[in-house]
């Protein structure tokens, strides 16, 4: 492991939760600047009023170790337990994670596609070669139906694009808990958004966008300021835009998609049936498959506030609390690929990169855990 041993000076260009663990973890030791495009910090850990979380939400410490001990053990974060319901619908009422609403076959289908997926741990095969190959002795119906919008759903909510994606990419969360002793999922009490406050370095530039870099022989030049190092904390199509005519970094493998989500207290995407509504209720609509998480069914509440993704819906909800737009990458077997290639470029010419797109899947946990590979080559603390 190399650690440096001389104090740098550090440009972090991006203000998720990857560029806010890589300053602060490098902040202890050198000379770290934080740029931020918009006003506030966090990225897709985005509170808003209520304690609502609007993007990331979902801990488990399980399934997120480095995640969870960030923010919990060594933040002091406090977390509550969330209940786990869910449901698809198509507007049938295709599977229910609630008895008697299970679809036997749907059940069978899912645990089938957990089981293939334990025993055939390849990241090299698309969702549509693993369904194909592994659940093909399935109900053309129950894969069509089922098994392909449910994934979708946890993922860029486009069938289509599902099918493109690595099947252990895809299965990754469901997987790993498969394998593991605890399903537990937890919210941060204050909003997953409080995290940035707890990170918080000296100097940190909000409202500031960088729109391009240049490189001499005294180093990085990010606005008027001159870095011995430069850590691109950004989506992979903006990094590439920055780095054009400045370094020749292979990028290509790396996509992204768009995805709007709501804040609402407007039950527009539930069940017609109060009691069939479910902490997590996906609806199939064609080639799309989105979901809202129900408030009220993760704390056991009566709480009508609900969390969907609106990308694709026919129908906006009203009232309305709180909305934005994100980008997420899509994690292919080119993806992995690509991921490997940048691993063994990261730190060549003082220039490394951030974010949940680096390496495994599309997680915090991935964001953190890219943080703490530069804080560990570059010297900063640990935890």
């Amino acid at each position: 492991m190399l650690v440096a041993t001389v104090r740098k000076r550090i440009a972090v260009v991006g203000g998720g939760i990857a560029g806010l663990v890589t300053a602060w973890l490098l902040d202890s030791t050198h000379e770290v600047v934080l740029f931020e495009r918009n006003n506030r910090l966090g990225g897709h850990a985005h509170t808003v009023d209520g304690g609502f979380d609007l993007a990331a939400q979902f801990v488990s410490p399980a399934v997120q170790p480095t995640y969870w001990r960030l923010a919990h053990d060594v933040l002091g974060m406090k977390m509550e337990r969330m209940r786990n319901t869910a449901a698809l619908n198509d507007p049938r009422r295709l599977l229910d994670s609630v008895q008697p609403y299970r679809t036997p076959m749907a059940a069978a289908a899912l645990g089938a596609m957990m089981a293939a997926g334990l025993t055939n741990r390849t990241w090299d095969m698309t969702v549509d070669e693993f369904v194909s190959r592994r659940l093909g002795w399935l109900p053309a119906a129950t894969r069509n139906d089922v098994v392909l919008p449910w994934i979708a759903a946890f993922g860029n909510c486009v069938i289509p694009i599902a099918l493109e994606t690595s099947a252990m990419a895809a299965l990754a969360f469901i997987l790993r808990a498969a394998t593991l002793t605890s399903l537990t999922y937890y919210n941060a009490v204050d909003g997953l958004g409080a995290i940035a406050d707890r990170l918080m370095i000296t100097d940190v530039r909000l409202s500031t966008e960088i729109t391009e870099v240049t490189r001499s022989p005294q180093g990085f030049h990010v606005g008027a300021e001159v870095f011995d190092v430069l850590v691109l904390a950004v989506p992979a199509s903006v990094a590439r835009k920055l780095l054009t005519g400045v370094l020749d970094r292979d990028l290509s493998g790396f996509q992204e998609i768009r995805a709007t989500m709501a804040i609402h207290a407007d039950p527009i995407y539930m069940p017609a049936r109060r009691r069939d509504w479910r902490a997590f209720n996906a609806v199939r609509t064609g080639e799309h498959c989105e979901a809202s998480i129900w408030y009220g069914g993760l704390r056991g509440t009566d709480e009508q506030i609900f969390k969907s993704w609106t990308t694709f819906r026919d129908k906006q909800p009203s009232e309305v609390i709180a909305a934005a737009e994100y980008w997420h990458p899509v994690i292919t077997p080119e993806t992995i690929r690509a991921q490997k290639r940048l691993e063994a470029a990261q730190g060549r010419d003082d220039l490394w990169f951030a974010g949940s797109w680096t390496n495994d899947v599309d997680s915090q946990e991935s964001a953190v855990v890219s943080a703490v590979r530069i804080g560990q080559r570059l010297g900063g603390r640990t935890f």
